[in-house]
C-alpha cells in the first residue's frame, strides 16, 4: 500500500484543484442555469485571485490498511499567463509527521518545488509544463469548473441565503456514470486518462456564489471513489473545502531569483524511477 502512495498523491493533488440540473430550481426568481451563467461570466473576467484549500482524505486498500492525510494549500494565482505561488502543509498521519513546502510556477520559468526534507529547491522537467498549463482551463480557472455542471447535473438545488446563492449537487445510483463524466470535466483533459479507471461511488458538491458580484466564494466537495492502483483496489473518501478571495487584487507573481539559481533540475527517472 505504501509504495503506491506517491504516484497517487501526485494525481490527488491535481484533483484538489478541481476543485469547483434542474432548470426549475431557483433562488430569488433566478434559475440555476441563469445563476451559473452569470457566475461563469463574472469569473472568466478574473485576472488573479487567492484560494485556500483544506482537504481530508482517507485511503483504504484490500489489506485493510487505512491512511488519513490532511492538507492545507494556500495559493495566489494569476490567470493569463498562468503563474502561481503555493504553500502546502500536509499531516500524513501514520505515514509520517507533518510536512510543509512551498512551490512556484510560471509559464516562462517552469515549476519549482521546495524539498520538504532538505529545504532545498527542485525544478521539475519541462515535460511537466504542458500538464500544468492545461490546469489553467480546469482546476485553476473557476469559470471553467462550472461548465461541466450544465451538462451533467441531474439533481441540483439552489437557495438564497443572505448575500449568497447556495447551489448543491448530490448524486447517487443511476447518476454515477454522469458524475464520472462530470469529474473528468472538472479535472481537465490532462487527467481524463488517469480517471478512466475511477468509479465514483458518491459525490456531494456545494457552491457559494455572491449574489451581487456572482463571484464563487466557497465550495465544499465530498467524494467517495474507488480505483485500481498497481493492481490493488483502493477506496478514497475525500472532503474538500475551498475559499476564494482577493479577486483581481494582486500584484504580479514572480519566482524569487535565489529559487531559480539554486534549484536542482530533476528528470523523469528522479520522479518515477522507483515505481
Amino acid at each position: 500500500m505504501k509504495k503506491i502512495l506517491l504516484p497517487f498523491l501526485a494525481a490527488a493533488s491535481l484533483l484538489f484543484m478541481a476543485a469547483c440540473s434542474s432548470e426549475n430550481a431557483s433562488g430569488d426568481d433566478l434559475s440555476v442555469e441563469e445563476i451559473l451563467n452569470e457566475s461563469i461570466k463574472a469569473m472568466e473576467n478574473l485576472t488573479s485571485y487567492s484560494t485556500v484549500i483544506e482537504t481530508k482524505q482517507n485511503m483504504s486498500g484490500a489489506d485493510n490498511e487505512n491512511y488519513a492525510i490532511d492538507a492545507n494549500i494556500e495559493m495566489d494565482l494569476a490567470i493569463d499567463p498562468l503563474a502561481f505561488s503555493q504553500k502546502t502543509t500536509m499531516d500524513l498521519g501514520e505515514l509520517g509527521d507533518e510536512m510543509s513546502y512551498s512551490a512556484y510556477f510560471s509559464e516562462e520559468q517552469g515549476y519549482f518545488m521546495e524539498d520538504p526534507m532538505s529545504g532545498g529547491w527542485l525544478k521539475f522537467p519541462d515535460e511537466l509544463f504542458g500538464d500544468l498549463v492545461n490546469l489553467s482551463d480546469a482546476q485553476l480557472s473557476p469559470e471553467e469548473q462550472l461548465l461541466p455542471f450544465k451538462d451533467y447535473i441531474s439533481e441540483l438545488s439552489v437557495a438564497a441565503e443572505g448575500d449568497y446563492y447556495i447551489i448543491k449537487l448530490k448524486g447517487d445510483g443511476a447518476d454515477m456514470e454522469a458524475l464520472a463524466d462530470l469529474v473528468s470535466g472538472l479535472a481537465g483533459e490532462g487527467m481524463t486518462e488517469s480517471l478512466a479507471g475511477v468509479t465514483i461511488n458518491e459525490l456531494e458538491y456545494e457552491i457559494k456564489i455572491d449574489s451581487e458580484t456572482y463571484y464563487q466564494k466557497e465550495a465544499t466537495i465530498f467524494m467517495d471513489m474507488s480505483m485500481s492502483v498497481m493492481g490493488e483496489e483502493v477506496n478514497i473518501k475525500q472532503d474538500i473545502h475551498l475559499v476564494l478571495s482577493n479577486f483581481n487584487d494582486m500584484d504580479d507573481i514572480t519566482i524569487p531569483q535565489d529559487v531559480i539559481d539554486n534549484a536542482v533540475e530533476l528528470d523523469d527517472a528522479d520522479l518515477f524511477g522507483d515505481f
